[in-house]
């Protein structure tokens, strides 16, 4: 004879988190945007609009954007862009085959090495160049330890030194 075991049904407990979770992603996420629109967009648009107001009259102008466009200034926008392509080439140059390393070949199970390729993000940029100038400066750490890398100090301070550091 088959034995009859009672097996008693559990009830659904309420859980707000479990019955109302689209709600509640969708006040967070809400929250989220409202507080990204608040903090980046606001002060842009306010720093934008002043733009294009005369500090002396109050006046609406095109006069602030045409200076900013003009002579050293132009050159100054050139240059940081300029810099900022070079950076972002020689990054992907040294950055794909490393990957390429790491993930194809036996290196990816070395755990560390992802460890180490972290650390230079977790350093101050301002930390990390004045350290590179107490390295590379005349007499610094570099020309007492190599001597004969000396010629290599005076490349530093130059466009392709920035980029190196950067």
């Amino acid at each position: 004879m088959p034995s009859r075991i009672a097996v008693r049904e559990e009830k659904p407990r309420f859980s707000f988190h479990s019955k109302n979770r689209k709600l509640g992603y969708t006040l967070t996420g809400g929250l989220a945007f409202v507080l990204l629109i608040w903090m980046v967009v606001v002060p842009l648009v306010m720093v934008l609009s002043r733009s294009f107001v005369d500090n002396q009259t109050g006046a609406l102008t095109l006069n602030n954007w045409v200076t900013t466009f003009q002579g050293e200034n132009l050159k100054a926008i050139g240059n940081s862009l300029l810099l900022s392509l070079c950076v972002t080439l020689l990054s992907s140059v040294l950055a794909l085959p490393l990957r390429y390393f790491l993930s194809k070949t036996r290196l990816r199970k070395a755990w560390w090495l992802g460890v180490i390729m972290m650390i230079p993000f977790m350093i101050p940029p301002y930390i990390n160049s004045l350290a590179w100038m107490l390295f590379m400066q005349r007499n610094g750490v570099l020309w007492r330890l190599v001597p004969g890398l000396r010629p290599l100090c005076a490349h530093f301070y130059s466009f392709f030194g920035m980029v190196w550091i950067m």
